[in-house]
């Protein structure tokens, strides 16, 4: 596949044709099967449309050109996860990371597939095995202070952050996990070190943008609100050129969930399995879902599944290839729900340890919240409601490489993402029965024990130590849009023009 076309392929499925994708790889493989670039896209575009027989296909010819390379075979381990062969992917990703001990590279690769998949114990492990090979590479330590961030561990974290800066003081990633760790003072920040690392970089350099937000986050510390939006805005500019489409759900597939799962579905669909000791978070991204999850999670017999994506990974490939969320939410509407409910509790098998309880917080789980009661009846849905502002604004702060889908750097995208939800919500509430269990964030930061009693109540999960998180952070974003007001008028005028009530 020459360059050109090569381009070609890459541009269909940035523009959301990732069938049309696979069919230009197919075309090229059919003259230049030795290829691996063109092994490697078609792998992804498969991915993306759900034809996981390909993807599985692609990243197993991949290998066989190159069989030593870790990442190669850590994509297969991926495209495993999402079939849902979840013990063969972890087989495969054990196999890995055993034979990448002596390379700190390998383990830290390793241990990043773990983070994904939520392992973060295994990440953890594999984080100490690369620092262990290489105790000088900033790199690694920095990934290793991200999963004992992830861990609730804060005092490690920061730790490890002190010590990768002084590795390399360019690392930005470790200066924004630790600006996010604690409250900062006039006596105890670091803004005029982070400037000054600011201006030793060129414009282009890719460290910019997690410095500006490190930046940020410490100026409002110190009351400098202004300049704070300042440089929210910069990381956001500097982050524009690197953007990439996410799957967290937006406004077209809120909208297609609410056509595909309308009040005549809700009334004629038969329920499935029991579902009991399965809980379901629900939520806007940066309202809070990763802080629930810890706190649910602290008590013996629970465990969580993190951002797993399960359920959204299991219609995918229950309606097979598809272009776009319309067509996968409508064809979803089909499905019998008995038969996701047998599916999804074998799939999820390999991943219990022996757990009664299990969390799962997936982004994707608002598109499928009749589905999943329809499914599992005796499950629980809890909604984890927050300030419309400062939820927007909480994702606008977030940094896309350390908060993965919750990071946003348009306030435009965030509004229109926030105000499909909230209609999507408006839906569930209309027609669900019984519904959600509704918290809100506010009175979970400040009364933990009482949200989770109220939760323990309802479901029986039992109720672990609220006291362990740290939730001081936490606290100081409740209300933080109004020290931001002005800068944010457009996005409540917005907000409201699309019938979220805010102010």
């Amino acid at each position: 596949m020459g360059a050109e076309a090569l381009a070609h392929a890459r541009r269909a499925l940035a523009q959301g044709q990732p069938l049309q994708a696979v069919s230009l790889c197919r075309e090229s493989l059919g003259t230049n099967p030795g290829d691996i670039d063109v092994w490697r896209l078609l792998c992804r575009a498969s991915l993306a449309g759900a034809d996981l027989d390909t993807a599985r296909e692609a990243a197993r010819q991949a290998i066989a050109l190159r069989p030593r390379n870790v990442q190669l075979r850590l994509r297969l381990a991926w495209v495993l996860w999402v079939r849902g062969e979840l013990g063969e992917a972890l087989q495969l990703a054990g196999e890995i990371e055993r034979s990448a001990r002596g390379k700190a590279g390998a383990s830290a690769r390793a241990g990043a597939w773990y983070e994904r998949t939520g392992q973060l114990d295994a990440a953890w492990r594999c984080c100490l095995r690369a620092m262990e090979r290489a105790p000088d590479d900033a790199r690694w330590v920095t990934a290793a202070a991200r999963v004992a961030a992830a861990r609730g561990d804060a005092e490690r974290a920061g730790s490890l952050c002190e010590r990768a800066i002084f590795l390399q003081p360019g690392e930005g990633e470790a200066w924004f996990l630790r600006s996010r760790l604690r409250r900062h003072t006039a006596d105890e920040n670091h803004v005029h070190q982070i400037g000054y690392a600011l201006d030793r970089l060129d414009p282009d350099d890719p460290q910019r943008a997690p410095l500006c937000y490190a930046l940020a986050w410490e100026l409002e510390d110190l009351g400098h609100d202004e300049a704070a939006f300042g440089m929210m805005r910069e990381g956001a500019r500097c982050l524009e050129a690197d953007r990439e489409p996410r799957e967290a759900p937006g406004p077209a597939a809120c909208a297609a969930a609410e056509r595909s799962f309308d009040r005549r579905w809700l009334q004629t669909r038969a329920t499935g399995e029991d579902g009991q000791g399965w809980v379901f978070l629900v939520g806007q991204p940066g309202s809070g879902l990763a802080l629930l999850e810890r706190l649910l999670t602290s008590a013996e017999g629970t465990l969580g599944l993190g951002d797993s994506g399960q359920w959204n990974f299991l219609v995918a490939r229950s309606v097979g290839p598809h272009q776009a969320w319309d067509e996968r939410l409508r064809r979803a509407a089909t499905l019998a729900p008995e038969a996701l409910a047998r599916t999804w509790l074998a799939t999820l098998r390999p991943l219990s340890d022996g757990a009664r309880w299990m969390i799962d917080r997936s982004r994707e789980n608002v598109l499928y919240a009749a589905q999943i009661q329809r499914a599992l009846p005796r499950a629980t849905l809890v909604y984890l409601r927050r300030d419309p502002l400062d939820s927007c604004l909480a994702q606008f702060r977030a940094l896309p490489t350390v908060d993965g889908r919750a990071g946003m750097p348009d306030l435009a995208a965030i509004g229109r993402r926030h105000a499909a939800f909230h209609a999507l919500m408006g839906h569930w509430r209309r027609h669900l029965v019984p519904g959600f269990l509704e918290v809100d964030y506010e009175r979970l930061v400040s009364e933990p024990g009482a949200v989770l009693e109220q939760i323990r109540t309802a479901t029986g999960l039992p109720v672990g130590d609220a006291d362990h998180c740290g939730l001081e952070r936490f606290q100081a974003g409740v209300g933080r849009w109004r020290r931001h007001e002005a800068n944010l008028a457009g996005l409540a005028s917005q907000l409201r023009e699309d019938g979220v009530p805010v102010g």
